[in-house]
């Protein structure tokens, strides 16, 4: 027997004879894996196959066949255990794929060759639209699925995990809201507008006319890019912090409740704030000041010189606005 090594793949190849070995080392021959793969690459082959496949697949009747073959194949418990089995020994290095990645023109040929015009049609989504009890979480949560799965001590444990990725995926630079001023009639205060003037709750209205408007000050919002305040939470997480005014351009002033001033987190933005001025040239007061009566507040919204938001405009309407003075 006599052997030489594939150019190609290095793999040996046996030879009856000595004279068809130097035969096929003078032609350069390959193995037979590699010479069928050069010829199942040739664009000529290729098209060849493609032709014969879509020929056998025009058929309906060959359809049905493969069809009803991998129905009765996948139908059988044998059938499904070993692909379980051959599957799961596929994981990790044992994987052929592993350690690989798709190269972008590959990507753009799987993208290319595919039309997914069909999942914007209107029976495509009504076919997979699963709404009401036929989804199959209706009535139910992921804590649930947990519980029934692992019992209530791991749920829990589950769930706490969940709450902490998703507060530091949302958190700091990762929340779409990051240095961007809250949207108008967000937050639970009751907000509108005064004399064009947008505020977010009744103790910033009350400290425009208790404060800023009867000493004559000037003031504008101070929830502007510009005055955006970068500062460290205690979490280690970067947020950004704006106060409510900016008066006579010249000092940030920050409304809160006596009993808010002194927590934790208000503690760390004062301080960034405190900072901010230092380096701008500015003054940051944090004040309070007194709610303006039920009957002021009834007089300037009978007067049209205040304008609630449409779900506190409504409220208004329905309730006893006296329970917004609480």
């Amino acid at each position: 027997m006599f052997i030489r090594s594939c150019p190609k793949c290095d793999k040996d190849i046996c030879y009856k004879s000595e004279v068809t070995r130097n035969r096929a080392t003078k032609r350069g021959s390959l193995c037979q894996s590699c010479a069928n793969r050069e010829i199942s690459n040739r664009s000529d082959v290729k098209e060849k196959t493609r032709t014969r496949m879509r020929d056998f697949m025009s058929d309906q009747s060959n359809r049905d066949r493969i069809s009803q073959s991998m129905k009765k194949y996948y139908s059988s418990d044998d059938n499904r255990r070993r692909i379980s089995e051959r599957q799961s020994r596929r994981t990790g290095h044992l994987n052929s794929f592993y350690g690989k990645r798709h190269s972008e023109e590959s990507k753009r040929k799987m993208v290319g060759n595919k039309d997914y015009g069909y999942t914007q049609t209107k029976e495509f989504k009504d076919k997979c639209r699963k709404v009401g009890m036929s989804n199959g979480m209706y009535g139910r949560s992921v804590y649930d699925v947990w519980v029934e799965r692992y019992g209530e001590d791991r749920a829990d444990q589950l769930m706490m995990g969940y709450k902490e990725k998703l507060s530091l995926k949302m958190s700091g630079e990762n929340n779409p809201m990051y240095g961007k001023p809250s949207p108008i009639g967000s937050g639970c205060g009751w907000s509108g507008w005064y004399d064009g003037f947008y505020f977010r709750s009744l103790l910033e209205l009350s400290y425009i006319i208790n404060v800023l408007e009867k000493c004559g000050y000037s003031y504008r919002s101070a929830e502007s890019s510009e005055l955006s305040i970068p500062y460290m939470d205690d979490k280690g997480n970067n947020r950004t912090y704006k106060a409510d005014f900016f008066v006579d351009d010249r000092m940030l002033i920050e409304v809160k409740p006596d009993e808010l001033k002194n927590i934790k987190i208000n503690r760390i933005k004062f301080d960034a704030a405190c900072k901010f001025c230092v380096e701008n040239g500015f003054e940051f007061i944090v004040d309070n000041t007194d709610i303006i009566s039920y009957d002021m507040l009834k007089d300037l919204y009978d007067t049209n010189k205040l304008f609630f938001v449409k779900k506190w405009e409504d409220r208004f309407k329905t309730i006893d606005p006296k329970s917004c003075m609480c």
